[in-house]
């Protein structure tokens, strides 16, 4: 009868000693594969949905009750969407987060900073030289606009659910100096001055020469004037630092305009725009006579553009409560863009000081210090 020979300690053969070593192998990857488990589990008590906690010792308090996510995590998400024009889905998946914890807490997030966008629209009426501008934002699928209004670094949005005179008469009550728009009536409540904003008369004058292509009277008409509307529009880039010429190049510039536009002619789309400057005198030459004053509204038109830009990615409709919260996260993070160089920072901190004193002024711990006028302003 054979004998089955067991292997035992003693023996070295090459298969057992294999043997041995993958079973060592083995235990040391289960072991590693435990205690890794074991740290996550510990993670996702104590960091919820994958992002860091600080150490006790270096804990903030957050700035939003009841909420895990951090202040500097609400900043981001909040630059990231109301400066960067990120979906909130792109947001979400980068960080992990779930895309309805970060609307709700960016509808919490507006609540605390609404007190800031008062002190941007008290600065703002202040300023000497103001900017106006609007564009339709549907509101659950029913009319709505999205208003900006701009002074020096200040950018102030309102998105409402009317294109009515009330919305610029809530904004700008009160208040004098200039204000750049286009020929919409609704500023007509402003109570300082007025201005007109050349390039739209200059797409106007454009404009007449499509529509009526055998016109060689709208033509002529057209190339004697686009050329001083544009002089007129980079007069203050021209005559940069230079006042004595920039009032001298003015003057002539308004002399040539006021001659093309008072003379006669036959067309009705000429005189359609030569009505434009013989009835609105005092809305065309307030650049003539303060540099601060540009002859067109290109800064509102350009801090409209992101408006325009978030419309189309959320499909041209937006909720009554959404668009609170974009009117009070947009304006504070354009601002804090144009004054310093990191505003995600500058919004952190803001809340860390906002979570130790809920009284705190958060229009001073936001804008304090900053720049918000430009030097000429």
């Amino acid at each position: 009868m054979t004998r089955t020979r067991r292997a035992s300690q003693d023996c070295r053969c090459p298969k057992y000693l294999d043997l041995l070593a993958r079973n060592a192998r083995l235990t040391e990857e289960v072991a590693r594969l435990r205690a890794k488990l074991a740290r996550q589990e510990r993670t996702a008590k104590e960091q919820p949905f994958g992002l860091s906690t600080p150490s006790p010792q270096r804990l903030v308090k957050p700035s939003l009750p009841k909420t895990r996510l951090t202040n500097r995590l609400l900043a981001r998400v909040a630059r990231e969407q109301s400066h960067d024009g990120n979906t909130t889905g792109t947001v979400a998946d980068r960080l992990g987060v779930p895309r309805g914890t970060l609307l709700n807490e960016m509808h919490r997030l507006a609540t605390p900073l609404r007190p800031a966008t008062d002190g941007l629209r008290a600065r703002l009426r202040d300023a000497a030289v103001k900017h106006a501008d609007e564009t339709p934002w549907r509101t659950d699928g029913n009319n709505g606009y999205a208003w900006v209004f701009v002074a020096g670094r200040i950018t102030l949005f309102a998105c409402e659910q009317t294109r009515a005179m009330s919305v610029p008469a809530d904004v700008l009550a009160d208040c004098g100096g200039t204000l750049m728009t286009d020929r919409y009536a609704a500023y007509n409540c402003f109570a300082g001055e007025r201005g007109y904003c050349f390039e739209h008369l200059k797409r106007d004058t454009l404009s007449i020469v499509v529509e009526n292509p055998a016109s060689r009277e709208c033509r002529t008409f057209a190339e004697a004037l686009v050329p001083w509307l544009c002089a007129a529009m980079s007069l203050r880039t021209t005559c940069a630092g230079d006042p004595v010429s920039y009032f001298v190049r003015a003057a002539l510039i308004r002399r040539e305009i006021e001659t093309i536009a008072l003379a006669p002619a036959h067309h009705p789309s000429v005189q359609g725009i030569q009505n434009i400057f013989r009835e609105n005198a005092h809305r065309l030459w307030h650049w003539t006579e303060d540099p601060r004053v540009p002859a067109e509204n290109n800064v509102a038109e350009r801090a409209v553009r992101p408006l325009a830009i978030a419309r189309k990615i959320s499909h041209g409709s937006q909720s009554a409560r959404g668009r609170e919260t974009r009117s009070v996260l947009m304006s504070i993070l354009h601002t804090l863009n144009a004054c310093c160089t990191d505003p995600e920072e500058r919004l952190a901190k803001a809340l860390d000081h906002y979570a130790q004193d809920r009284n705190a002024n958060m229009f001073a711990r936001l804008f304090g210090g900053l720049p918000l006028y430009v030097p000429t302003q």
